[in-house]
């Protein structure tokens, strides 16, 4: 759903996607959470109407054998900027289940 703003702007939440590179190591991943797992964004209306995802900085899995969590930036595209409040930041948990 997207909000009008001020001046033509509009404001949306959009879901977080964590982008993952790479493969772990004598394991599979079981499970992937990002929290928040929304995050609300404003632009122009025209910017706003196709964005549904956001992704995160690459995530790089090589050399990974048991499950962690990271915290990584959230890559918007142009002319899209977080609204007031957001910190831009997420929580990345990894679920790993060793072979």
């Amino acid at each position: 759903r997207t909000e009008a703003l001020d001046g033509g702007a509009a404001s949306k939440q959009v879901v977080v996607k964590a982008k993952i590179t790479g493969a772990v190591v004598n394991g599979v991943v079981r499970r992937i959470e990002v929290a928040p797992a929304v995050f609300s964004v404003k632009g122009t209306k025209e910017v706003l109407r196709e964005l549904e995802v956001v992704e995160t900085e690459p995530m790089d899995l090589n050399n990974a054998s048991v499950s962690f969590e990271k915290k990584v930036r959230v890559v918007l595209p142009s002319g899209v900027t977080l609204e007031e409040g957001e910190k831009g930041e997420v929580a990345v948990k990894v679920e790993i289940e060793k072979q």
